[in-house]
């Protein structure tokens, strides 16, 4: 990234957002090392695949109680 940063072809436009990227970054992860951040990040994932899961299933588990109760 240094690399990046001393170049003088590289417009100062495409650095604007590092600062709040980064800054951003800190909040969500702290102290984390690089490990610990993509657990957190595959474990977030699942949940939320979890989630979706358990809406449909609510889902189903109602219609199927209309079916059961007649008003369908």
């Amino acid at each position: 990234m240094t690399a990046l940063l001393s170049s003088t072809t590289t417009p100062l436009h495409h650095y604007e957002g590092l600062n709040s990227t980064l800054a951003r970054w800190r909040r969500d992860y702290g102290e984390m090392n690089r490990t610990e951040a993509k657990e957190l990040k595959r474990l977030r994932e699942e949940n939320s695949k979890l989630k979706a899961l358990l809406g449909e299933a609510e889902l189903e588990k109602a219609a199927l109680k209309e079916l059961v109760e007649g008003e369908f």
